[in-house]
């Protein structure tokens, strides 16, 4: 996303999964479940 880092795809990656991670585990708190839709995501991986 910044100009100024290296334009590597293993940052990208990394942050995508981050993103994901913090997604579910925001999920699941919300929830407070395992929902199927999380369930779904962790499968994907």
């Amino acid at each position: 996303m910044n100009p100024q880092s290296k334009p590597t795809t293993n940052s990208k990656d990394v942050i995508d999964r981050y993103g994901m991670l913090i997604i579910t585990a925001v999920r699941r708190m919300v929830l407070g479940q395992e929902s199927p839709y999380t369930r779904v995501s962790e499968t994907s991986r």
